[in-house]
């Protein structure tokens, strides 16, 4: 798909739904590249950043004397939470 063809896309969904126009902040770069791939490997690396933050966050529950499961977040149910975790505390492959 070229940019051409983006362009004409998006001025027809445009045309049939009301769209409110704004800026679009696209850290991936799927916008422009349409790379499925690299934003898989965005959404990878976000992913282990909040894991790692959450896991931060769940230490310090616990060392404030709080129980550390009492903290709710969706990527607790991830299959690969503690993975993920681990490589967002160690910084590994999550730098822009």
């Amino acid at each position: 798909m070229n940019r051409e063809t983006t362009a004409r896309d998006e001025q027809a969904f445009n045309a049939r739904v009301e769209c409110p126009k704004g800026e679009v902040v696209d850290e991936g770069g799927y916008l422009e590249k349409r790379d499925v791939a690299a934003l898989v490997k965005e959404i990878g690396k976000w992913n282990a950043v909040v894991a790692g933050a959450v896991g931060q966050l769940q230490d310090h529950l616990e060392a404030a004397g709080q129980d550390r499961r009492s903290m709710m977040s969706a990527i607790k149910e991830f299959p690969d939470f503690e993975r993920l975790e681990a490589k967002g505390r160690s910084g590994e492959d999550t730098a822009g």
